[in-house]
């Protein structure tokens, strides 16, 4: 599928799986990456063409953001007739919002301060974003979702696809699995 061999299933979520993969001319394809991730989108048929949109803005904003600390990087997309594909760099992790909704936790409370730990490094990365000259970029759909934590503690967002700098101005994409959300 555009340049890769799709390999094992990862991991199944709502609206996408996550394959692990390997680019077949890294040079060519994945920034000289051989082993990357690749996000299919699994949705409803008629939203292959939103996800898609999203999936290149991601695609187009994580060049942007290539080798920016704690942000997943994003090596392309690609679409088939019937699917959508993000490929990112392999990065063992899991993310926030399954670390803090993991039944085996329900027994005991999550120590407050590796909550903090994760928070403090996502929002280290979110400013790195912001603060990157003059072309700051704006995530657009920051939630537990879109931080993911690997094994050691590491942290990187992901998610840019939806990011108001990848829009026209005044527009909002709102993911098709998501309600809007407004500030207060």
């Amino acid at each position: 599928i555009g340049g890769f061999v799709v390999g094992e299933l990862v991991r199944r979520g709502r609206t996408t799986e996550l394959y692990r993969a390997r680019a077949l001319d890294p040079s060519a394809d994945s920034g000289g990456v051989a082993e990357v991730t690749m996000r299919r989108f699994t949705g409803n048929p008629r939203d292959v063409d939103l996800w898609s949109d999203r999936f290149l803005d991601a695609m187009l904003i994580g060049s942007d953001l290539a080798g920016q600390p704690g942000i997943l990087n994003v090596l392309g997309a690609t679409r088939e007739k019937d699917a959508s594909w993000l490929i990112t760099e392999s990065f063992e992790a899991t993310s926030f919002e399954t670390v803090l909704a993991d039944p085996n936790r329900l027994q005991s409370s999550l120590p407050v301060n590796g909550v903090v730990a994760v928070v403090e490094r996502a929002l280290e990365a979110l400013a790195g974003c912001h603060a990157r000259g003059s072309t700051p970029v704006v995530h657009g759909d920051l939630r537990p979702g879109c931080i993911l934590v690997g094994a050691e503690g590491e942290v990187k967002l992901t998610g840019f696809g939806c990011a108001p700098g990848s829009l026209s101005p005044g527009e909002m994409r709102v993911p098709p699995d998501r309600l809007p959300w407004f500030p207060p």
